[in-house]
């Protein structure tokens, strides 16, 4: 099904948005590499990266 979601999940999408990102990337990345290649705040970003360290999905 393509088009309107039926539910929206802002943060498991920014997660994820983070993840597939992180996955294509060759290099290394930090919050703020992140933050502009998605088009988010640092801050939001740094977050994340917590919940996603906290959670083991990436190591520092």
């Amino acid at each position: 099904m393509i088009g309107q979601p039926l539910y929206k999940a802002p943060a498991l999408t920014k997660g994820l948005e983070i993840l597939e990102f992180l996955s294509l990337a060759r290099d290394e990345l930090n919050a703020e590499e992140i933050s502009t290649g998605l088009g988010r705040s640092v801050g939001e970003i740094y977050r994340m990266l917590q919940v996603l360290k906290e959670l083991g999905y990436i190591k520092e």
